[in-house]
């Protein structure tokens, strides 16, 4: 996983589904802030598990359709 050097280290990741660069890894909380842990509150924090699960929903939608 890479991490932004020039944005105090956070993790490169799609800030619409919080998947990282690595694919179908994600992520949620104070870690998606990198070293500005102090930017994540319980306010905003607590809707990256429905953006990771609204991505999850879609691709397993994706990859169920291309089955049939």
């Amino acid at each position: 996983m890479r991490l932004d050097e020039a944005n105090d280290r956070c993790p490169v990741c799609d800030p619409v589904t919080l998947e990282s660069n690595v694919p179908g890894i994600y992520l949620a909380g104070v870690i998606v802030a990198g070293e500005r842990t102090n930017e994540i509150f319980i306010e905003n924090g607590r809707f990256h598990g429905k953006q990771i699960a609204d991505d999850l929903k879609v691709k397993l939608t994706s990859a169920e359709t291309a089955l049939v």
